[in-house]
């Protein structure tokens, strides 16, 4: 693959993986965005559970008698909850960084 950078001045050169597989730099570009959609994809699948999980704590909670509303079982709910949503809320950070560099 020929490059042209800032100066005007032309080159090619080809990178070598792991493996001993040689690729162009445009190979090895593509490939490393097809893996990057790809945690994206998995990310995206783990959030999903997370909020399914949330969804499931909060109807558990809007379940329990009133009279346990102060309780240490709702209260573990509760925090239950919260570190779900922090983790939900770090996983769409993740997602966000990453959707960047594509």
């Amino acid at each position: 693959m020929e490059t042209e950078n800032t100066m005007g001045i032309s080159f090619s050169f080809r990178i070598t993986n792991d493996s001993g597989e040689e690729k162009t730099y445009e190979e090895y570009c593509n490939d490393k965005m097809d893996r990057i959609r790809g945690i994206i994809s998995k990310l995206e699948v783990i959030k999903d559970e997370l909020d399914e999980l949330i969804s499931e704590e909060e109807s558990f909670r809007d379940e329990l008698p009133e009279k346990l509303e102060d309780s240490e079982l709702y209260e573990q709910s509760e925090d239950i909850s919260s570190n779900l949503e922090d983790a939900a809320s770090e996983l769409d950070n993740s997602i966000f960084s990453l959707n960047n560099i594509l």
